[in-house]
């Protein structure tokens, strides 16, 4: 994977970001959701292959893994017209909301899959 994209930047996606450029020269480019716009930007001037992008669309597109870490609760609004082409994985991270109930917010068929990070993920 060379680009992963994240849609939510709070405690979750901060951790995933940080272990993913832990690697240095060998990190993946990380296209990241202006959602949390301060951990974004903040992640984008510490890390070189991360990238706040305009919004979740373009995360999407850029991206070949997208990881989905808004909260549950919050999850209409951020997904709210997002397409997904055929080509794509799909991480759920969300507490509280299974893959059938995120499959049917997306209207999407692509692999979509289940992970439980802690923050400790780093």
């Amino acid at each position: 994977m060379k680009r992963i994209g994240i849609i939510g930047v709070g405690e979750i996606g901060r951790a995933v970001v940080t272990g993913l450029c832990r690697g240095g020269d060998q990190a993946p480019e990380v296209f990241l959701s202006p959602r949390g716009a301060r951990a974004a930007a903040e992640l984008s001037e510490r890390y070189e292959s991360v990238q706040t992008c305009a919004d979740n669309q373009e995360v999407t597109d850029r991206s070949e893994v997208v990881i989905i870490a808004v909260r549950g609760a919050d999850r209409h609004d951020a997904l709210a017209g997002l397409r997904v082409d055929g080509d794509k994985v799909i991480v759920n991270v969300m507490a509280g909301v299974g893959n059938d109930d995120l499959r049917r917010t997306l209207a999407t068929d692509v692999p979509l899959v289940r992970a439980v990070p802690l923050p400790a993920a780093r």
